[in-house]
């Protein structure tokens, strides 16, 4: 990645220096290097004890030993960079870290699923939230998808579509 690559992250993602931002497997300290010299706040993590002190020492800056299932902050970082190191995570644990990864973002936080795909979440959502957000940084909003409303996921229902809720669903939501 170039310094070129990762303004473009952050154009997309709506980040600018002197935000904080979490990189799950640092790796050699490549991706790190860069976001330090653009002026990220970083933490920089990795599964491997090895390469963590590797690239701490490549890059003069701290780089924890941490495996994904360790991750335990809550609405801390503006941003995480996951860079293809989600790969060595098993299919049955995914769902689980994803949401680790989730619960570290701030409200409004951005995950950059990679393909032009952004995942924003919001604690408190406002009318056309994410599409203005969206074109204060100029990227076009094609396509919206609501994954869930506060602990009730929507799963399979059909756009347009409404389900009467479980009698624990509506518990959970007046419960808020």
């Amino acid at each position: 990645m170039t310094g070129d690559d990762l303004k473009l992250y952050a154009k997309r993602a709506g980040l600018s220096d002197g935000q904080r931002i979490l990189e799950l497997g640092c790796g050699a300290g490549n991706h790190a290097a860069v976001m330090l010299a653009e002026g990220f706040v970083l933490r920089a993590t990795d599964g491997s004890p090895e390469m963590a002190e590797v690239a701490s020492r490549r890059i003069n800056h701290p780089v924890e030993p941490m495996l994904f299932d360790e991750l335990r902050d809550r609405e801390a970082y503006d941003g995480v960079w996951a860079s293809a190191c989600l790969l060595h995570v098993p299919r049955d644990e995914l769902a689980g870290i994803i949401g680790r990864i989730h619960r570290a973002l701030k409200p409004a936080g951005v995950f950059d699923k990679g393909k032009g795909r952004l995942k924003f979440i919001l604690k408190e959502g406002r009318n056309r939230q994410i599409r203005r957000m969206c074109e204060l940084v100029e990227l076009e909003v094609v396509d919206l998808l609501r994954t869930r409303v506060g602990p009730t996921t929507l799963g399979a229902l059909p756009e347009g579509r409404w389900r009467p809720l479980a009698p624990e669903e509506r518990a959970a939501l007046i419960g808020q």
